[in-house]
């Protein structure tokens, strides 16, 4: 009797569980209809006014202010924001030496014959250089004017292990540095050449124009 009950009990809870078509019908038909009047609540609720053709929307830049004829929506608001650095005019390119070299200058006689030497210690007068230089010493003067023959040399390379000599006046009033500074310290010279001297390694010699202090110094 009490196996009989059990049962009648498991039977009619099965019964309960199982649903008819018409019932899962009636369930799919309400998820859609709720899902449906959600979403429209969300877009009235977000979409607000409706929507206008051709306003345009500000762009800035620095300090001026653009249309843009792409967007559209009399509530849409567009902020672009650029970052413009205009170039600083006080930055300077990296200081280079102007060419031919003072190395350059020796290297066109190192294939000459003697003569040809001779013949060519004009081949580059009135040249522009732009030359950085090891001073050397005062190799002559001052004379009555107050100037002075100065020695310098290129700074050392692996051709030309104590530099190229070149040599060249100033005034020592419109360069008074040039009586207290040491050997060793580097300068830039502005200037012309004017000749070179004679043989397979000439000393230049060069008409000064402008000379520009390092703090720097070479033994």
């Amino acid at each position: 009797m009490q196996n009989y009950n059990e049962f009648e009990d498991v039977r009619t809870e099965n019964a309960m569980n199982i649903q008819t078509p018409a019932v899962i019908i009636g369930e799919a038909v309400a998820a859609t209809l709720i899902a449906g009047f959600v979403t429209f609540f969300i877009k009235k609720l977000i979409g607000g006014r409706p929507r206008e053709a051709g306003v345009s929307v500000k762009t800035a830049i620095g300090d001026k202010t653009t249309n843009s004829p792409m967007a559209v929506g009399a509530t849409v608001h567009q902020s672009n924001t650029y970052n413009m650095v205009a170039p600083s005019e006080t930055a300077q390119p990296p200081d280079l030496e102007s060419s031919p070299s003072p190395e350059e200058v020796r290297g066109y006689f190192a294939d000459l014959t003697p003569y040809q030497q001779l013949q060519s210690r004009n081949h580059h007068s009135g040249i522009k250089v732009h030359w950085r230089l090891v001073y050397e010493t005062i190799n002559q003067g001052p004379d009555p004017n107050g100037n002075a023959q100065i020695m310098a040399r290129s700074l050392p390379s692996k051709r030309h292990a104590f530099g190229v000599p070149v040599f060249f006046w100033i005034g020592l009033d419109d360069h008074p540095k040039f009586r207290i500074v040491h050997s060793g310290e580097i300068f830039w010279l502005d200037g012309t050449i004017d000749e070179t001297g004679e043989g397979s390694n000439p000393i230049i010699y060069v008409n000064c124009t402008a000379i520009k202090w390092e703090s720097q110094w070479v033994q």
